[in-house]
């Protein structure tokens, strides 16, 4: 897994997320509410190595961009109070669970006292033997690679590839003081050579060449030529090979037969800002998200996660709401259902701040109350219903049921009630008999918790009916699972062996071998309470056997 550029504790848990999104327990592990990022980390790293068997090199490069300007002028290269933390819980992390699992840090400057208590290596760039500095001089004539040697090129780029690259290539710009800018780059500190090179290069570019560049860095993930077409003439295009030549732009593919995808170098981000009002830095950001949507969203049916969250970044700087809502709230929901509540949190927290909407304040409370995070839930919803449109019955339905169950979590049993019967009439009043019947199921389950048994059994069987009636035979078999325990409560185990046998029957029939589980294992406990040891034993034993199975 590898990071570049700036840390946070989003990002590195969504990028850790997606790499072990197939074991379904990491993720959750992941985001477990009220346990420390190190205590997280700690679970994370012992899943992967000791269940998994999946050890994690974990790579943070650039991390030189963690390091605030100010510190960097100043010498004390200290990085942010958020980055040391961050650092801080992978070390300790790493270092107490003892596996396989590695970290790496590339960094431009870093000083051994600036770090965290860790295991870490610390070496220095190495320096480029005598074959790779004949990789990158091949092209220049035989009488310049022999002044090279002589030259003071080599001293200056000091082990770094690209440095040697840029300065072979600004030393070749006609009418340039050779000798005046070999000076200033020797009188600079080697951390701030390449910016020293980096602008000289920029300068050297024509106007249209330097805007061309600019737009292209909009995006924060590699582009194929087609999406640079949309936010650039297309007589520009053909500077991309100037612009790659002289590492300004990286260029690589993926595999052989596919196109070739371009991004602007990270360390001209800062340089370039200048190049385009912001009228046209906004019309930029416009047009390639709405691009990238077009690209990797509605025309493609592989979209990965990294795809998504980069439309929703550039959709919220380019003020595109629908584009930025829909994608990150389709995003956010998926998380909330994979147990990544930390990351909705974070994601959803960075949408509300552009645009304050019904869909997202509905999911960063589910989120929320996940988190403990109570009173902030209770807000989120209650937005969440002011702002919902009346003709979106069916997300006001899913707030209002939501809202419902914080309610009854919380033991106001009135107020979740009232809610719920809102929303019964409302699911009537939109034919939403699915809803209906989910509905009925959660106020009878609460109506069991408080011994009101008639009422919990009359609600259950109306949602039984509603439930025959439309073919959810899913939903059936987890309504006389509740009910049966419900009767197994009261002692009537008659009744409850009569009910699990038909969830059973229909979990089998659908293939719900994790609720077929489950259910043995409901009943198991039932027998054994009733001194019945042996079909206790025997349902157990089936019930293990359906677990290892499946993992």
């Amino acid at each position: 897994v590898v990071l570049i550029g700036p840390l946070d504790e989003s990002g590195l848990l969504n990028k850790l997320s997606n790499k072990y999104e197939r074991f379904a327990d990491v993720p959750a592990l992941l985001n477990e509410p009220k346990v420390t990022l190190k205590g997280r980390l700690q679970n994370f790293f012992a899943a992967i190595e000791q269940e998994h068997n999946q050890p994690l090199l974990l790579v943070l490069d650039d991390f030189e961009q963690n390091i605030p300007t100010a510190n960097i002028e100043d010498g004390s290269l200290r990085m942010t109070a958020q980055t040391y933390k961050i650092l801080e819980a992978i070390c300790a992390a790493l270092a107490e669970n003892g596996g396989e699992s590695r970290l790496i840090v590339t960094c431009r400057y870093l000083q051994e006292d600036t770090l965290p208590p860790h295991r870490l290596h610390l070496e220095s760039l190495v320096g480029m033997s005598s074959s790779d500095i004949d990789k990158i001089c091949f092209p220049l004539d035989k009488e310049v690679k022999q002044q090279l040697r002589t030259q003071r090129m080599l001293k200056i780029a000091d082990g770094n590839p690209r440095l040697l690259k840029w300065l072979l290539e600004v030393i070749q710009q006609p009418g340039l003081a050779a000798d005046e800018l070999l000076n200033r780059l020797e009188a600079t500190e080697q951390k701030f050579r390449e910016d020293v090179l980096a602008q000289t290069l920029l300068d050297a570019l024509e106007v249209e060449e330097q805007k061309f560049l600019a737009r292209l860095s909009v995006f924060n993930l590699p582009v194929t030529e087609e999406i640079v077409r949309a936010i650039s003439p297309a007589n520009d295009l053909a500077v991309l090979g100037k612009l790659t030549s002289l590492s300004l732009v990286e260029s690589a593919t993926t595999h052989p037969n596919q196109p070739v995808n371009y991004r602007v170098t990270t360390i001209l981000e800062p340089l370039l800002k200048p190049v385009l009002t912001e009228e046209e830095w906004q019309k930029t950001r416009q047009q390639g998200v709405k691009k990238i949507h077009q690209a990797w969203w509605e025309e493609n049916e592989n979209r990965t996660e990294v795809e998504v969250l980069e439309i929703v970044r550039l959709g919220l700087l380019a003020r595109e709401q629908e584009i930025a809502i829909s994608l990150g709230d389709c995003i956010a929901n998926n998380w909330v259902n994979n147990s990544r509540f930390v990351e909705v949190v974070d994601l959803c927290e960075q949408v509300l701040a552009v645009f304050p909407d019904y869909r997202i304040l509905g999911t960063v409370a589910r989120a929320k109350q996940v988190l403990g995070l109570v009173q902030e839930a209770f807000k989120h919803y209650q937005q969440a219903l002011d702002l919902c449109p009346e003709e979106e019955f069916t997300r006001k339905s899913a707030i209002l049921s939501n809202m419902a169950g914080l309610f009854a979590q919380q033991g106001d049993i009135a107020k979740a009630i009232a809610l719920w019967e809102e929303n019964l009439e409302l699911s009537e009043q939109i034919g939403d008999v699915k809803g209906k019947a989910a509905t009925l199921n959660n106020m009878a389950q609460v109506f069991a918790d408080q011994g009101d048994i008639a009422k919990a059994i009359a609600l259950w069987e109306q949602s039984l009916e509603i439930k025959e009636q439309i073919g959810d035979v899913k939903g059936k078999a987890t309504t006389l699972n509740n009910m049966a325990q419900v009767f197994a409560d009261q002692g009537d185990i008659t009744k409850a062996i009569a009910l699990w046998e038909q969830s059973l029957a229909i979990k089998e029939q659908i293939g719900n071998v994790k609720g077929k589980a489950a259910t043995l294992g409901n009943m198991a406990q039932v027998f054994a309470r009733q001194g019945d040891i042996t079909k206790a034993i025997a349902l157990w034993e089936q019930s293990l056997a359906i677990k290892e199975q499946i993992g």
